[in-house]
């Protein structure tokens, strides 16, 4: 397609659409025709409706979420081995490892 042809395809569509309301009107006469398409009472607005009374009627299911995450330890250790490439931990990794669960399992008990 031409450049003068795009451009003016382009410019028509852009015109059909906001006539429709499908798009933000440009001009005074686009904004006109998109108002007198668009009145208020065409748009239900249930400004009294708070989360809990749409959750009553049905209309979204409440999920309960897990407090806690299941996790397969088998999979953990598998994936730490590899980033490890396969080796042992030096026991200055799990001094190291100890005193930082320590601590979380300390952080833990002071938030509760």
């Amino acid at each position: 397609m031409g450049d003068k042809k795009k451009l003016d395809f382009d410019r028509d569509l852009g015109k059909a659409l906001r006539s429709y309301g499908y798009d933000f009107p440009e001009t005074k006469d686009e904004i006109e025709v998109f108002e007198q398409k668009l009145s208020a009472d065409e748009v239900p607005i249930h400004i009294e409706d708070n989360p809990t009374d749409i959750l009553r009627r049905g209309l979204i299911k409440k999920v309960d979420l897990p407090t806690k995450l299941k996790v397969d330890h088998r999979t953990t250790t598998n994936l730490a081995m590899a980033a490890r490439e396969g080796k042992e931990l030096s026991e200055a990794v799990r001094r190291k490892m100890e005193e930082d669960r320590k601590r979380a399992d300390e952080d833990k008990t002071d938030r509760d």
